[in-house]
């Protein structure tokens, strides 16, 4: 058959979670324009050997269906590809991601498979993981800078002359952790009348254990940033306060008021306190609640003391639920 009646590509199977497998001509594969892979000349000439022996691939090139749908990108198998040609395999089975992946998604799959498989060329590394502009596509890539020898930039920071033993400690967010991170000290700084300006030190202590909690975390989700832990440490004391730490509203002390300066204290008895936590607890199983809306239940219990004291509400108060 000649190549103006080679058969196009074909669907096979779909995989599921965007993966398909596709039966193609070698030629309708476009590969990319840097590829990092290193392969010794006598190692392709085995490999186009055995392919050729065997009219097969037996580890299949994965690769991205962009454009309008009509391109089929190589990510992983460009010299499976070259060998298979080389061998006169014309037809080859691959691995086909059709969820539209973009070119910085491409590029640092790309390059997290060729980390996987064999030797890559550092300046070739360098050269892709440069293009990459996405910040999650760049982690993705499972890169490290020191790889590509990409120093990043120097952070200034004041002179500090104290009289006591001290750490400086440097975190760097991704932009919505950094959001998130911003909300939680607005509101630690109001709740406790801070300065954000000033210093503050906290005991050896303290800093020990804030240590034992971020390795912790560390190991419980496999975070390898520590941006990724202060993240898990927000959401978890969002949690413990009963906020939704994805919401800025709910982060914003303006937008809330402390019950102790609505009935004079925030302590109560032990007999109340008991009562308060089986209600919670109860109204969190039913889900009727979560632990981040739990505080909905105090309005409806002094709704519900109104409606049987016939204490009338204004209506914006009597609307809200």
């Amino acid at each position: 058959m000649s190549d103006d009646e080679r058969l196009p590509p074909e669907r096979i199977a779909d995989l599921g979670n965007g993966l398909e497998l596709w039966r193609v001509h070698v030629d309708d594969l476009f590969e990319q324009e840097l590829n990092a892979q290193a392969m010794p000349a006598a190692m392709f000439e085995r490999l186009s050997a055995t392919i050729g022996r065997d009219a097969r691939l037996e580890s299949l090139p994965f690769c991205a269906l962009v454009g309008d749908g009509d391109r089929l990108e190589i990510v992983s198998g460009h010299h499976r590809t070259r060998a298979a040609r080389a061998a006169g395999v014309h037809y080859v089975f691959v691995l086909v991601d059709v969820t539209g992946l973009t070119p910085d998604q491409i590029k640092a799959k790309q390059l997290a498979h060729n980390a996987l498989h064999g030797e890559s060329e550092e300046q070739l590394v360098a050269r892709i993981y440069a293009q990459i502009k996405d910040v999650d596509a760049r982690l993705e890539a499972y890169v490290s800078p020191p790889d590509v020898e990409i120093v990043p930039p120097r952070v200034s920071l004041p002179n500090i002359d104290l009289d006591v033993e001290f750490r400086t400690t440097l975190i760097t967010f991704m932009p919505h952790q950094a959001d998130k991170f911003e909300r939680a000290v607005e509101q630690l700084i109001d709740q406790a009348d801070l300065d954000r300006d000033h210093l503050y030190l906290v005991d050896k202590q303290l800093y020990e254990q804030w240590q034992a909690v971020t390795r912790r975390l560390r190991r419980e989700y496999d975070a390898r940033a520590l941006s990724t832990v202060m993240s898990r440490l927000i959401d978890a004391t969002a949690e413990v306060l009963g906020i939704d730490s994805t919401d800025p509203a709910d982060l914003d002390p303006s937008e809330h008021k402390p019950l102790a300066e609505l009935l004079g204290t925030a302590l109560v008895d032990p007999g109340t306190a008991a009562l308060i936590e089986t209600v919670v607890d109860a109204a969190i199983d039913a889900k009727t609640v979560t632990k981040s809306t739990r505080s909905e239940l105090i309005g409806q219990a002094f709704k519900a003391y109104a409606a049987a004291n016939r204490i009338s509400l204004a209506c914006d108060l009597d609307d809200d639920e």
